[in-house]
């Protein structure tokens, strides 16, 4: 006597062998698949045979398409809300698309919701309104280091080493916070962005820090500052 057992064929799908997607990612998937070939690819064909000069001016196709990515909510609002599970799913089908309808455009559309991401991870409503409806740059890199992981990411350095300074700093006063240096001439979105999330040491009075130990409630992290 034998048995067996029926094994299902995977889904083939957009990405390939697709394991286990719910109907919703799965519809979420052929949305932005839609829009990458749709709306991107065109845009992108557009924009790369404009000059400069003109390819960034108010009007143009590269703000035509920050308007219809609004539209299908793909900024950090149309994550708001799922499992941290389901948002990381959710997440990486969306880029993988952005991705493929056109890899530029996919950047500055991730670059440009950053600061928003963080002023909305910070619960500080000033920093919300501040980037409410701005298009946003990630300024990480640094013109004598790029993007150094002793300053983005202070957790990984040896316990009890120091972190290197880089070339751009911020120093809090009581009335304003200055900003000394510069960041790297390539930061995405950076001639046209709005605001930015500044990712650098801070000298709050006792000089450069280090410590990874400040309130989580604090307007500005050790490490990151929102500005206009």
């Amino acid at each position: 006597m034998s048995s067996h057992t029926q094994v299902p064929l995977p889904v083939v799908g957009l990405s390939g062998f697709d394991a286990g997607l719910s109907p919703e990612e799965q519809g979420a998937q052929a949305g932005v698949h839609r829009f990458a070939s749709e709306v991107m690819r065109p845009i992108g064909r557009e924009l790369d045979r404009m000059p400069a000069d003109q390819a960034y001016l108010p009007g143009s196709p590269f703000w035509q398409f920050h308007g219809e990515a609004l539209k299908l909510g793909l900024g950090p609002e149309g994550m708001m809300g799922l499992p941290p599970e389901q948002a990381a799913r959710m997440e990486g089908l969306v880029v993988e698309e952005l991705a493929w309808g056109d890899a530029g455009l996919a950047v500055s559309a991730g670059a440009g919701g950053m600061p928003m991401l963080m002023a909305r991870a910070s619960g500080q409503q000033e920093l919300i309104d501040l980037c409410e409806g701005k298009l946003g740059c990630w300024g990480a890199t640094q013109p004598d280091r790029g993007s150094d992981g002793l300053i983005l990411y202070p957790e990984e350095r040896h316990p009890g080493s120091q972190g290197n300074k880089g070339n751009l700093q911020a120093t809090f006063t009581p009335d304003e916070i200055i900003f000394n240096g510069q960041t790297s001439a390539w930061v995405s979105n950076g001639p046209v962005a709005q605001v930015a999330l500044m990712d650098i040491v801070a000298d709050y009075g006792q000089g450069y820090r280090h410590r990874l130990d400040r309130s989580s409630h604090d307007l500005f992290s050790e490490n990151q500052a929102l500005g206009c």
